[in-house]
């Protein structure tokens, strides 16, 4: 009889045993489902971030290059007229040579 009750006591617990078991798996399945929800939307915001970074290096890129290109325009400008510039001198000291020899 006390074999009996203690066979059904532990009968009892191993069924208690295993449904919390079952509760736990069960748990731990969902947490692990909601931690790779968070992995991947964590994933797609750095995705997101990534990007943007990337067209903002871009644009940056973009108005760096205009603004060489501008300077490059001006110093071509300024280069030309200091070339003209040379020239017209010369022409004025030449023009002072010849009237002050004559």
């Amino acid at each position: 009889m006390e074999l009996a009750n203690a066979q059904h006591t532990s009968q009892n617990s191993n069924m208690k045993l295993m449904e919390e078991n079952q509760r736990l798996r069960s748990e731990l399945k969902e947490q692990a489902t909601e931690h790779e929800e968070r992995i991947r939307r964590a994933e797609q915001l750095g995705n997101k971030q990534q990007k943007m970074d990337q067209k903002r290096l871009h644009e940056k890129n973009v108005r760096l290059k205009l603004e060489l290109k501008v300077q490059g325009r001006m110093y071509e400008d300024q280069t030309t007229r200091m070339e003209e510039l040379a020239v017209t001198m010369e022409q004025l000291v030449s023009t002072r040579r010849r009237t002050s020899t004559s």
